[in-house]
């Protein structure tokens, strides 16, 4: 029969797996919100750009037509900023979230490292006594018998 430190072991083998791949997801989890920061910078780039020619297009003057294009294209720009502004939190939520997840299997797995090396201790510990009952009973026997003299 297997030791309870080896059956122990392969549910830590299991913990460092789902850490492993809590890992993974907050690796990619952290990515996509990296993306989705570059977008909305992208965006606010943009959005300066459009402002700066704006104001250079209105010294010259701009007729009444231009200037509701630009106040509809502003306000879709507006909207879209803002749009990727809620993604960005959700992103950073997410990411939160697979840190915590990852936390939590991290822990576990330190639990049960902690769990596996007080069960070998004992193991160790037990083997020591066994050995040592077995030695006893072995000189007890040929102190009877009379060979130990």
């Amino acid at each position: 029969m297997a030791l309870r430190s080896q059956r122990l072991h392969i549910v830590l083998t299991l913990a460092q797996r789902d850490e492993q791949k809590a890992a993974q997801r907050l690796a990619t989890q952290r990515q996509r919100l990296s993306q989705t920061e570059v977008q909305l910078q992208q965006l606010q780039g943009y959005q300066l750009e459009y402002i700066e020619q704006l104001h250079r297009k209105g010294e010259a003057g701009v007729s009444a037509r231009d200037w509701l294009n630009q106040q509809q294209f502003m306000a879709r720009l507006e909207t879209a900023l803002g749009q990727q502004g809620r993604a960005v939190a959700q992103q950073q939520a997410e990411v939160e979230r697979h840190i915590s997840n990852w936390q939590q299997a991290r822990a576990r797995v330190k639990a049960i490292e902690a769990w596996l090396e007080t069960i070998k201790a004992q193991e160790q510990l037990e083997l020591g006594r066994k050995e040592q009952k077995a030695l006893d009973e072995l000189i007890q026997h040929y102190r009877s018998r009379g060979d130990m003299d």
